[in-house]
């Protein structure tokens, strides 16, 4: 992956799309509900959304 990874940038900096002087990361983590057997999923967030201006 780490070779993929850097060959695509390799070709990325030789289009012109990105140069070598900045860059940024994000480290940021998110939880995540990864459960695939939750029952009734759409209609929560469907409830959530439909009030998302008390939100």
């Amino acid at each position: 992956m780490r070779r993929l990874f850097e060959s695509v940038v390799e070709k990325c900096v030789g289009f012109g799309f990105v140069d070598e002087t900045d860059a940024a990361f994000d480290g940021s983590t998110i939880e995540a509900d990864s459960n695939k057997e939750r029952k009734g999923a759409p209609q929560e967030i469907e409830k959530l959304w439909s009030n998302k201006e008390q939100v």
